[in-house]
């Protein structure tokens, strides 16, 4: 009990020199104190305090901390701390990892800027680099390299090579989805837009067991929408297609509740409205989804 209390008040200490910008670095066991309520994170300590140092370092510590929630409002045991568990930790790691894979090289300012002003091209090209340059950092890295070919000058995204050894050149071009996977997500869509323009506060889940008929898509938009008035615990199963389930919790934390009897890959939309002024509201939905396409032999 003592070591803890005293890992609490040294973790508050750092806290306090962070936010007066002392460049304080980042620990695991803080990490897990502050976005899982101390819950073991079993990943690799170093990579994770190298995506939070190094994001701290390049967008700030008030993107990293992101808003407060309130305890109050979080399920109890759910392994969720103040800065909002896993889905909050991976906006930090993930944007981190990859920026520590990047920094060095050569063009690199532009890409960062780039990612920090959301360009979904620079998102493809910074997790493309991730990919090559993570477990191979002797490897040299220019971005959007001046190539001369036949007649004319081109910038292909990055260039990537072992010491010594040829440039490989690399345009990154995004994955286009499949028609399956389009339908899925419009349907998701559609049931999560039906239901969050009702402007009360609710948390509602939404759990399908195969794609409905259009006439059982309706069904279940309006049971969703009628459970917008209903009570915390509230469950509505709809023949064998879906259940929902009304729940409490802070609209801005992801925490899925309903549990499939299969293990069938799922794909899934999130919506929420949180802030003053508006009735905080979220939406959760899956639903399963194989990605059928043709084998290449």
């Amino acid at each position: 009990m003592r070591r803890v209390l005293r890992l609490l008040l040294a973790f508050r200490v750092t806290a306090l020199l962070r936010a007066l910008g002392l460049p304080m670095p980042w620990i695991l066991e803080e990490i897990e104190l502050e976005w899982f309520d101390g819950m073991r994170l079993h990943w690799e300590a170093r990579d994770v305090e190298l995506a939070f140092n190094v994001a701290t370092r390049l967008r700030g510590l008030a993107w990293v901390l992101g808003p407060k929630l309130d305890p109050a409002l979080l399920p109890p045991a759910a392994g969720i701390g103040a800065r909002g568990g896993y889905s909050e930790f991976l906006r930090v790691y993930w944007f981190g990892i990859r920026m520590a894979s990047i920094l060095g090289a050569k063009g690199t300012g532009d890409l960062i800027a780039r990612m920090i002003a959301g360009d979904a091209d620079a998102n493809e090209e910074a997790s493309a680099i991730h990919l090559l340059r993570s477990r191979q950092a002797d490897t040299d890295l220019e971005i959007e390299p001046e190539v001369r070919v036949g007649t004319k000058d081109r910038r292909p995204d990055f260039r990537i090579r072992k010491r010594e050894e040829p440039w490989v050149y690399v345009e990154v071009t995004k994955l286009h989805g499949s028609t399956a996977s389009s339908r899925v997500q419009q349907l998701l869509a559609r049931i999560a837009d039906g239901v969050m323009v009702i402007e009360r506060p609710f948390v509602i889940e939404i759990l399908l067991n195969r794609e409905p008929t259009d006439e059982e898509e309706q069904t279940i938009l309006t049971g969703a929408i009628a459970a917008c008035d209903a009570a915390q615990g509230h469950r509505l199963d709809i023949a064998d297609v879906a259940s929902i389930l009304v729940k409490a919790g802070d609209p801005r934390v992801v925490v899925p509740s309903l549990i499939a009897d299969d293990h069938r890959p799922r794909m899934a939309i999130s919506k929420g409205i949180a802030g003053p002024g508006a009735a905080n509201r979220q939406l959760v939905a899956r639903i399963p989804f194989a990605n059928e396409r043709p084998k290449i032999s």
